[in-house]
């Protein structure tokens, strides 16, 4: 879900307008389902830290063309959902209670899509205009890729018999980011909407 964005329109002449829109959902919103906070002991010194953040952008570049009745308009658009997902991993004393950073997981989602829109204004003044919007969209399948930063002195700093289960619980977050990144949004799927729009 889009739950605020903005756009810019250009008039092209009476009954065709080019646009750009940008959408931003932060983590609390949506997404900190998929990554929870966790503690685990990594040796007898140490407990490894996760911590979550999460993501979405979503951008595209619209055409708005109004052609019948003066209250009424359809838009068509070409968009990018971007989806990015990680955590960030740190090694805590158990004693002194401090932390170090060790690694971060990134694993980033981008999706296309296409749809329309159809927009009828309720209300319309010279500078303002207030309407509804339904919609469709269909969405194609996304393309994923992660990446992983750490940092090599607090690594070594774990002892030797230890430094796998770092290495592993890496690993098995990066899998499941992307797994979940999979499962919700990289499906091929035609999507409806509803909102709301302000034209000034």
């Amino acid at each position: 879900p889009d739950v605020i964005g903005f756009g810019i329109y250009k008039a092209i002449n009476k009954k065709v307008k080019l646009g750009m829109g940008l959408s931003i959902i932060p983590s609390n919103l949506l997404l900190s389902n998929l990554i929870s906070s966790e503690t685990s002991q990594v040796s007898e010194r140490y407990n490894m830290l996760v911590s979550p953040q999460a993501n979405i952008i979503n951008t595209g570049i619209k055409v708005k063309y109004s052609p019948w009745l003066k209250r009424s308009s359809l838009e068509f658009f070409y968009g990018l959902l971007i989806v990015n997902a990680g955590g960030k991993s740190s090694l805590q004393n158990s004693s002194s209670l401090q932390s170090a950073y060790v690694a971060e997981v990134d694993v980033t989602l981008i999706q296309s899509y296409l749809g329309c829109n159809y927009i009828y204004d309720f209300y319309k003044s010279e500078n303002l205009k207030m309407g509804f919007q339904i919609g469709l969209s269909y969405r194609f399948n996304a393309h994923l890729k992660s990446r992983l930063r750490g940092s090599l002195p607090a690594f070594l700093d774990v002892a030797p018999e230890y430094r796998s289960s770092v290495v592993d619980g890496t690993a098995e977050l990066i899998d499941h980011i992307s797994s979940d990144l999979n499962e919700n949004f990289n499906t091929k799927r035609i999507l409806p909407s509803i909102g709301f729009k302000v034209t000034w």
